[in-house]
């Protein structure tokens, strides 16, 4: 919509820097129809205050002295209209090209402020996704643990199992030990937990 508008903008510029021109060609026109363009008094008149050379006699310059002026106000309208003229089409020139310079700035501003929103979003979405994957690794870890945890206990409570049956075999007090506990029977339990220590394997 915007470059529409510039568009449109340049071909009224266009529009006005033809009409101002064909106004500021009518004055010339006129002058040459009048006898006003420059002839051969007009020639003898430049040539009054200059030397063979063509250097100025005269300090001041005499296209602007007052005798000109007074001798062919139709050139100076002309040149005064000319002059007016080119201000108004590069006014009009500078403004349609602030009008594209602030076009493209705004632009150039709304591309950036997109290819930022997407970084943003793209950047918060690995992030995101980093996050599930770091959760993810440790819950599966921990469930490692757990079951590495469990599997350890049942092992323990497995080989505790083996170890009392095996020890229930492998020791059986005499009967004097089961009916009266005495020292004797304390001392030959010691001994028969060493041996049964050194000989049992799981």
């Amino acid at each position: 919509m915007r470059r529409k508008t510039d568009s449109k903008s340049c071909d009224r510029s266009s529009v006005v820097f033809a009409v101002c021109l064909k106004l500021a060609a009518l004055p010339m026109i006129a002058a040459t129809k009048k006898g006003g363009a420059m002839g051969i008094q007009d020639r003898d008149y430049y040539w009054k205050d200059r030397d063979i050379d063509g250097s100025r006699i005269l300090q001041d310059d005499a296209f602007y002295s007052p005798e000109i002026e007074t001798h062919n106000p139709e050139k100076v309208l002309a040149f005064l209209t000319v002059l007016s003229v080119l201000a108004v089409v590069f006014f009009i020139g500078y403004r349609a090209h602030l009008d594209r310079v602030e076009a493209n700035a705004a632009l150039k501003a709304r591309q950036l402020a997109h290819q930022q929103s997407i970084a943003r979003d793209a950047e918060s979405k690995a992030l995101a996704a980093a996050q599930a994957a770091q959760r993810e690794r440790l819950q599966t870890a921990q469930l490692e643990q757990k079951k590495q945890l469990i599997a350890k206990l049942n092992t323990e409570v497995d080989q505790k199992l083996k170890r009392d049956r095996a020890w229930e075999r492998f020791y059986r007090p005499s009967l004097h030990c089961r009916a009266d506990w005495t020292v004797d029977c304390a001392n030959e339990l010691i001994k028969a937990r060493g041996a049964f220590a050194a000989q049992y394997r799981d």
